[in-house]
């Protein structure tokens, strides 16, 4: 469930539930026309969010992880942390930080990310 007055509980929930693949929870997060930028892929709506969220790579299991959050509840630059594991041994194939603009709406779903 969205919550106005705290964008940054809101975001951190969505990163999780993009986490753990629960698709539903992620689409619970977002405006039905919701916007994804992924450098130059577009998905729109909330069909697109849990289709995203259940994606996994065969070889690769990602974890993105929020750091800081800068802004207010319509608008949050959000530093974040991906870090991505070997399904097969565990160990770290990158760690890389990543930068996320949200944007809420008034009741506090999330319209916009953009993920570079």
């Amino acid at each position: 469930m969205a919550n106005h007055s705290n964008p940054e509980r809101a975001i951190a929930t969505f990163f999780a539930a993009m986490n753990t693949h629960d698709g539903d929870a992620a689409a619970a997060l977002v405006d039905p026309n919701v916007e994804i930028t992924l450098g130059s892929q577009i998905f729109i709506g909330r069909d697109a969010i849990r289709e995203l969220a259940v994606q996994k790579d065969p070889q690769l299991a990602f974890e993105t992880v929020p750091v800081t959050f800068k802004g207010d509840s319509n608008h949050m630059n959000v530093e974040a942390r991906r870090v991505q594991r070997w399904r097969h041994t565990g160990e770290i194939a990158a760690d890389e930080d990543v930068q996320a603009l949200f944007s809420l709406d008034s009741g506090g779903l999330i319209t916009h990310v953009q993920l570079t």
